[in-house]
């Protein structure tokens, strides 16, 4: 697995609570990766202070303070361009990875090829309490990626020098979802393997949940209009088959 060398990118903003823990979860999994990236996006919190106070003498670790609110998308782009690593694997503050997570991944990568690997995961809510679990679809190619968003951000590794893998959209949300459009759409020979376990844990917030539903609906249509440059009628088909796989799953 020498050929592969994985960054590992988390943007953060006011994750005190659980930055320590996303961070801990890949430095204590059986394979390192070549470096952390983290970016925090102008937290008002003590996200910076706990991270310093921890993890100031890794040199794995490595922080950029940013000065200004930019979003997620802003900051896992301007990692990605930073990164040394042959491939990027994306982790959400709040999300947190299992020890085997990232070793299975390269493994994948190493012997089979891939271009992006990735993976199911369990849903935890504030409490800490299992709610749920979540696997991908085993063919994931960029038909089925219109459906819904089948790659979850903390759980993909993915080559950095794919075609659109270092732009991603600057919206404040579902920019990943937007990314990996993309990045199917333009990748033609693009090989993309799902490891039918969860590998990692993902926290359900409960103050997203009475309000995203809509706000997403809305989101999408303007992913599918204004970043792939869909027309209405497609982009409207699209959202309506975003809407039924999203009631199928429940």
């Amino acid at each position: 697995m020498k050929n592969v060398q994985v960054s590992v990118i988390i943007p953060c903003y006011n994750s005190e609570k659980t930055i320590l823990r996303a961070i801990d979860s890949v430095l204590n999994g059986t394979l390192l990766p070549y470096e952390i990236l983290i970016y925090d996006d102008n937290s008002n919190d003590n996200t910076i202070q706990v991270i310093e106070e921890k993890f100031s003498n890794k040199d794995i670790v490595k922080l950029f303070k940013g000065s200004e609110d930019r979003g997620a998308g802003f900051a896992r782009r301007e990692r990605i361009q930073k990164a040394v690593g042959n491939f990027i694997a994306f982790l959400v503050a709040d999300d947190f990875w299992y020890e085997e997570k990232l070793e299975k991944q390269v493994k994948e990568i190493s012997n089979n090829k891939y271009d992006i690997v990735t993976c199911g995961y369990d849903i935890f809510d504030e409490a800490g309490l299992l709610v749920g679990t979540r696997l991908p679809i085993k063919n994931i190619n960029k038909y089925t990626i219109h459906l819904t968003n089948w790659l979850p951000t903390s759980m993909t590794v993915f080559r950095k020098n794919l075609e659109s893998a270092q732009d991603m959209p600057q919206i404040r949300r579902r920019q990943d979802y937007g990314f990996w459009l993309r990045i199917f759409k333009n990748n033609k020979k693009l090989k993309c393997r799902v490891i039918d376990e969860r590998l990692g844990g993902y926290l359900r917030r409960s103050d997203s949940l009475s309000s995203s539903k809509l706000n997403n609906v809305k989101f999408n249509f303007r992913l599918f209009r204004d970043v792939m440059k869909y027309s209405f009628l497609f982009s409207i088909f699209c959202v309506f088959l975003n809407i039924t796989i999203r009631i199928l799953r429940k």
